[in-house]
């Protein structure tokens, strides 16, 4: 089977190639000029220059039967990049296949938990629940699931939606490691705060159950196992993970929109993205983002292999390998 990846050079698209290629799938994936290969090196796949911000490279998806999207905008100066990234960069995927007449067997998108929005009163989040996605970047996602079953009859489609993904190479559960390693770490407010984890691995193994199995084209499912974890359980776990005693400091949410003030002023002054916004602290400011994994686990057979402190131990082993730590 030949499977187009887009993202392929990023944290989760990267490990989606190598699982891949070591099920003796064909990989092809779609890069921009100036991105890093740093991962992909040495694979044995194929690559094709290209850009969903422009038109779309025909070539891609030739003789393609599989298509993963995972590229997007995680971060933008405004909500106007998001949507270009996110659902304009989507819509412009499926109409060059459609364009193409490519007898697809399955559409493959990444969305995220963002899409759905936080939980309530702590209760998980299902896929009939109504979407309320509180920042940009998850309307933006939102909008791209939407469109992505606009084409659910031209071929199969399923869309995931994972919740925080950690493991080696990512970069922003990495901050928590980073903080920790120098002997501290960061809550947000007094308040309690239930979140979905989710280690590479199992999210890979869920892509490949969404992509190979069967079900109805245009289906949703979250990407959950049959837990939530408390932030402060979370810190509490990576410090048994990294053997390193840690002080707790806890920012109060009015602090914490001024520094997201501060990181717009900078985005706009610099005109780069900023890794902090007032959009995203919305996001955090959420005492709840946990997910109901029922469907997945009854419709597909996945479930949850690596528990946080084993994920937690990985990766903080794979960070002082790689000396990011």
């Amino acid at each position: 089977m030949i499977c187009l990846v887009t993202g392929a050079t990023g944290f989760i698209g990267s490990h989606l190639v190598e699982s891949l290629l070591e099920r003796g799938h064909q990989v092809r994936a779609l890069v921009r000029p100036t991105s890093s290969l740093r991962w992909l090196k040495g694979l044995g796949m194929e690559f094709v220059e290209g850009d969903l911000s422009h038109s779309f490279p025909r070539e891609a998806l030739k003789g393609v039967d599989y298509v993963f999207h995972l590229a997007g905008v995680i971060e933008g100066l405004s909500k106007k990049d998001f949507y270009e990234g996110n659902v304009d960069g989507t819509r412009r995927l499926l109409e060059a296949v459609v364009q193409a007449q490519t007898p697809l067997k399955k559409f493959i998108l990444v969305s995220s938990q963002a899409a759905g929005g936080p939980s309530f009163d702590q209760n998980p989040v299902s896929e009939d629940d109504p979407p309320h996605p509180v920042s940009d970047y998850g309307e933006s996602k939102l909008a791209a699931e939407n469109i992505a079953r606009e084409f659910a009859g031209e071929f199969p489609v399923v869309i995931l939606r994972p919740p925080t993904i950690y493991g080696p190479r990512e970069t922003r559960v990495y901050q928590a490691f980073w903080m920790m390693k120098r002997g501290f770490a960061l809550a947000v407010g007094s308040r309690l705060k239930l979140i979905s984890f989710c280690y590479i691995t199992d999210l890979i193994e869920a892509l490949h159950r969404a992509a190979f199995q069967s079900q109805t084209s245009g289906r949703v499912y979250n990407v959950a196992g049959l837990r939530a974890y408390e932030w402060t359980e979370f810190i509490q776990t990576l410090g048994r993970a990294m053997a390193k005693p840690y002080r707790l400091f806890r920012i109060p949410l009015p602090v914490l929109l001024f520094f997201g003030s501060v990181g717009e002023v900078y985005s706009q002054l610099a005109k780069r993205s900023a890794l902090f916004t007032r959009d995203k602290v919305r996001e955090f400011a959420q005492n709840s983002w946990v997910l109901d994994g029922g469907r997945i686990r009854e419709e597909l057979g996945w479930k949850e292999q690596t528990a946080l402190d084993e994920g937690l131990f990985r990766t903080a082993a794979w960070y002082r390998r790689e000396k990011w730590l």
